[in-house]
């Protein structure tokens, strides 16, 4: 997998575990909120019950009343219990279901939520497909001037809570998918964007060889890590460059250092032997050096030769050449050691 891609994968995974994390802090943090707004408002319920006692009856003034008339608990589960845990007040929905909570000695101001089955209609209340009903609900004790006069057990449906938990939870499913789409769209082109830089100076450093080490990476202009890589490279070639350039100079140097020298010994090597005075086996051995002086001279010719075409500067210019030329310039070198060894050499 390239580079881009792995970049731009992280960047995504990254980004969208972000965004989850988010999307679900915000929406059990609502949940939390909705329902403690909810155990506010039933608590605000038993400090209303609490208050209506009536110490001279003994009573509630709810008890008094019809089930259904003036009834404040209409959308509330309230069932009252005396000091000994009998029930003595229950409101229209307490009256169809039972929540079945058992009666503590702890005093709990945080609700619980609990799910019944209904098997009727009741009023104010609302069940699923399934014929479940969720519950936010807690018991508490209840006092009249520091003495205990009771319990109360209070609970509310909160179908309205999960509904709108379910509406924000549809709302950050399709908002969660829109992102992820522009979150995949964005990486990609912000990882082609970021990393263009690095597909010039692949393209350029692919493009320079030897023959062209003069030629630089010159369109990335930014000041960052990839401007720094850019500008590492570029003195990397000029270091390159520089010894390529030494090497030809020292290879044209030597070429022409040695030549001037062979030149001499091979002319002074051949005006020996039209010497009458020398013995035919030094004039053997002379010629043998002088085949050797061609031989280092040819080797020579072809290092400068190398180290000018490899010049990046050299401009050549190619010409029709005559091989005959050529041929009877070999053939007068080589006459000179025919001659001395009897031979005869000839051209056609």
């Amino acid at each position: 997998m390239k580079i881009g891609y792995r970049f731009a994968s992280l960047y995504f995974v990254i980004t969208l575990i972000i965004l989850l994390i988010f999307s679900l802090s915000v929406y059990f943090g609502m949940q939390r909120i909705l329902l403690n707004t909810l155990d506010e408002n039933l608590r605000f319920v038993v400090d209303s019950v609490e208050e209506n006692y009536d110490p001279a009856t003994d009573k509630f003034e709810y008890m008094d009343k019809e089930p259904e008339e003036a009834d404040p608990f209409l959308e509330y589960y309230v069932v009252i219990y005396d000091v000994s845990g009998r029930p003595i007040y229950k409101s229209a929905i307490a009256q169809k279901v039972s929540l079945k909570l058992p009666l503590s000695d702890r005093q709990t101001t945080r609700g619980r939520t609990t799910r019944i089955t209904v098997k009727e209609a009741v009023q104010w209340v609302h069940p699923d497909r399934g014929g479940e009903i969720t519950f936010r609900a807690f018991n508490r004790k209840i006092y009249y001037k520091d003495r205990q006069i009771g319990w109360v057990t209070i609970a509310r449906p909160i179908e309205g809570i999960d509904e709108s938990l379910n509406k924000l939870a549809f709302v950050f499913s399709i908002a969660i998918l829109g992102t992820v789409i522009l979150i995949a769209l964005g990486s990609y082109f912000m990882t082609k964007r970021v990393l263009f830089p690095i597909d010039i100076i692949t393209r350029k450093a692919n493009q320079i060889s030897h023959e062209n080490l003069n030629e630089r990476i010159r369109n990335v202009r930014s000041n960052d890590e990839l401007g720094a890589l850019a500008a590492t490279l570029n003195g990397l070639l000029d270091r390159l460059q520089n010894a390529f350039e030494s090497r030809r100079q020292f290879m044209a140097d030597a070429a022409h250092e040695l030549k001037t020298p062979l030149a001499v010994l091979r002319a002074h090597w051949e005006e020996e032997l039209n010497n009458p005075a020398l013995s035919m086996v030094i004039k053997e051995k002379l010629t043998h050096d002088i085949e050797t002086l061609s031989r280092m001279n040819h080797l020579i010719n072809n290092l400068l030769l190398l180290s000018q075409t490899e010049n990046l500067q050299s401009n050549f210019t190619f010409h029709p050449v005559r091989l005959d030329s050529i041929i009877q310039e070999v053939a007068l070198d080589a006459s000179v050691l025919s001659d001395l060894k009897s031979q005869t050499l000839r051209t056609e």
